[in-house]
């Protein structure tokens, strides 16, 4: 499963890997990773263990760790103390950067010292714009009658409430959480008014402006 782990997330982080706990201590006070993936059974002593010894050393105690384990159920496992967050095993490959960063970005320890992950931070905040006005027209031919255009709108919607908050813009995220539903309301019938999707569309764009020029 390790070198699985490391081909995954090696096209977007410098991934470094440690077979035990031992290795792992060492790595982190060595290389000041921007997090920490600790595999719950894990030789020397398992996740736990060496997340304890992480914690009571100065050089790694504020490095954001997150446990892979396969006793964690449901859709919100139980996160033990002291981790950012917790994935279950199996992992779905596919999705396995997009946790790490949703995991690091609501606990607040979105790992800027990346530099790859800083160019993505700053891709994703060029490409804003385009979906601010990709939003706009759809919601505009919507409005019109085309449903084509609304199920387009609901689509940029749930996908930009789904990856801002990935990249620590979780305003924006919210802002696109709450269009996603009332466009997805008014895509089944479900009492959805073109008011209130007009006004959270609005929110959408002032929030993502503030990203596109930051103050």
């Amino acid at each position: 499963m390790l070198r699985l782990v490391e081909v995954i997330l090696e096209s977007e982080w410098s991934v470094v890997c440690a077979e035990d706990g031992d290795t792992a201590l060492d790595a982190a006070r060595r290389e000041r990773p921007a997090a920490i993936l600790l595999d719950g059974r894990m030789p020397g002593g398992g996740g736990l263990a060496t997340l304890a010894r992480l914690k009571d050393d100065p050089e790694t105690r504020d490095t954001p760790v997150i446990l892979m384990t396969a006793l964690a159920h449901g859709s919100k496992p139980l996160i033990p103390p002291g981790f950012a967050g917790v994935i279950a095993k199996p992992f779905d490959p596919l999705t396995l950067p997009q946790q790490i960063r949703a995991i690091l970005a609501s606990s607040g320890q979105t790992p800027r010292g990346d530099e790859n992950f800083e160019r993505l931070v700053a891709h994703y905040a060029e490409s804003v714009s385009a979906k601010l006005e990709a939003l706009d027209h759809a919601i505009a031919a919507a409005q019109a009658g085309d449903m084509l255009a609304l199920a387009q709108a609901r689509d940029i919607a749930h996908r930009m409430h789904g990856t801002a908050g990935c990249y620590g813009y979780r305003e924006l995220s919210a802002a696109a959480g709450v269009l996603d539903e009332i466009l997805t309301a008014l895509q089944c019938g479900g009492g959805g008014t073109w008011l209130s999707a007009v006004q959270s569309a609005e929110v959408v764009r002032a929030v993502g402006e503030s990203i596109i020029r930051p103050r």
